[in-house]
C-alpha cells in the first residue's frame, strides 16, 4: 500500500537548514506533512532574483512525524497547484526529499536530489495550476535505511529556466482541508480547494501525531516541567523502555506467547506492536495503538503497569512461520525506541496458503 501525505498549513515545530541547492530561500517556510486533512487553505509565494542564470527558489519544507527504523525505496510523486505571474518566466516544479535525525539538525540520506537539467517542460502557467511533482512524473529514490525517531523532509519549489533580469513572483497552492477531494493526476485541474499531496509507493511506518489533533511536538522538549535558565524548558533525552521480550530470541513453540513491557519515565505517548513472518512479504499490525488486530486479539492481553504497558502476545491457531517481533515505541517529546526479536518455530504450525475466492 502506498503511503500519501498532504502539504498542510500547520507550521513545522523543527527547522531542519534548506538544501544548499536553493538558490533562494527567503520566502520559504516550513509546514507539517502528515496522513491526515488539517489546517487552513494556503497560498504561498516566492520570487526568484534578477540573475540571468537558472535558479532554484524554495516555497517551503514540510516534515513529517516520526519514522520507524525501515529501509525506503520505490517511487515518489505528487501534485500540487502552481503558477508563474508572467509567460516569460519560464518556471517548473522543482522538489528534493530527504531525511533528517529526530531533531532535524542532521541529514541522515537524500531519497531524490533537485533535478538540475536545464530543459525546460510542464511550464507553470500563468493562473494556478495543477502540476506533477517531480516535473517528470513518478521517480525513482535512492534507497535509505532510517533510524527510530527519523523524520522525511518534502523541499517544494521551482526552477527558472530564463536568461532576463527580472524578479518574476510565482504561487503555490496546498488546498483546503475542509474539502474531500485531493488533486487528480492531471496538469489541467484549476480548483484551488482540492487538495496538494505526495505520495511514497512503499507503504511507511510513520508515528502519526494526527492521532493527537496536533504535530508530534519539538523533539526533546517538554513545556513546564521544570524551568531551565529561565526558559520554562527542560529536556526530555530518555527514549522509551522496552524490556527484552520473554522467551528471549530463538526457537519457540507455534502456540508459544510472547511477552515485554513498554514504559517510560515521563510521557509514553503510543506503541506499536508487530509480526514480520518471514514466509510473507508484510507485517502483522498485532497493536496499532488503539486496537488489537482480529487474528490476536482472542489470545493476546495487556496490562497497565507502572509508567506504561505489559502485553503478552500470541496468534489464534499459532505461528504459521518463523517471524520478527517488533515493538516500535514513542513519548511526548519525540523520543523513540525499536525493539527487534528474531524467533524461528520449532515445531508445526499451520501453513499460510492462498486464499480462494469463488
Amino acid at each position: 500500500m502506498a503511503t500519501r501525505l498532504r502539504l498542510t498549513s500547520t507550521a513545522a515545530t523543527l527547522t531542519p537548514s534548506f538544501s544548499a541547492g536553493w538558490d533562494v530561500t527567503g520566502s520559504a517556510v516550513r509546514r507539517y506533512l502528515c496522513r491526515a486533512k488539517r489546517s487552513a487553505a494556503a497560498t504561498l509565494s516566492a520570487s526568484d532574483s534578477v540573475a540571468t542564470t537558472p535558479e532554484n527558489v524554495l516555497w517551503g519544507q514540510w516534515i513529517s512525524d516520526p519514522l520507524a527504523g525501515q529501509s525506503i525505496s520505490g517511487t515518489f510523486k505528487g501534485q500540487a497547484l502552481a503558477s508563474e505571474a508572467d509567460a516569460a518566466a519560464n518556471s517548473r516544479m522543482q522538489v528534493r526529499v530527504f531525511v533528517v535525525d529526530p531533531t532535524g539538525t542532521s541529514v541522515r540520506g537524500v531519497l531524490f536530489e533537485l533535478d538540475t537539467t536545464t530543459a525546460l517542460a510542464s511550464e507553470l502557467a500563468t493562473t494556478l495550476t495543477n502540476r506533477k511533482i517531480p516535473f517528470t512524473g513518478p521517480a525513482t529514490l535512492t534507497p535509505f535505511t532510517t533510524q527510530p525517531g527519523d523524520r522525511l523532509v518534502v523541499e517544494l519549489g521551482y526552477r527558472t529556466e530564463n536568461s532576463t533580469a527580472t524578479a518574476y513572483s510565482h504561487s503555490l497552492n496546498t488546498g483546503e482541508p475542509s474539502i474531500a477531494s485531493e488533486l487528480p493526476e492531471d496538469e489541467t485541474t484549476t480548483t484551488t480547494t482540492i487538495d496538494a499531496w505526495v505520495e511514497f509507493s512503499q507503504d511507511l511506518i510513520i508515528f502519526d501525531g494526527e492521532g493527537a489533533g496536533s504535530d508530534s511536538g519539538t523533539v526533546g522538549l517538554h513545556l513546564n516541567v521544570k524551568n531551565v535558565g529561565g526558559s520554562g524548558l527542560t529536556q526530555d533525552l530518555i527514549a522509551p523502555n522496552i524490556t527484552a521480550p520473554s522467551p528471549g530470541a530463538g526457537a519457540i513453540s507455534f502456540t508459544q506467547a510472547i511477552s515485554c513491557q513498554i514504559t517510560d519515565e515521563s510521557s509514553l505517548k503510543k506503541y506499536l506492536v508487530l509480526i514480520k513472518f518471514s514466509s510473507i512479504p508484510r507485517y502483522d499490525v498485532v497493536w496499532d495503538g488503539y486496537d488489537w488486530d482480529d487474528l490476536y486479539e482472542p489470545t493476546s492481553s495487556r496490562e497497565v503497569i507502572t509508567g506504561g504497558y505489559g502485553v503478552s502476545i500470541a496468534r489464534q491457531g499459532g505461528w504459521p512461520s518463523s517471524f520478527d517481533f517488533v515493538v516500535i515505541a514513542w513519548d511526548g517529546g519525540g523520543n523513540t525506541t525499536q525493539s527487534i526479536t528474531s524467533y524461528t518455530v520449532s515445531s508445526y504450525a499451520p501453513s499460510i496458503g492462498p486464499i480462494t475466492v469463488t
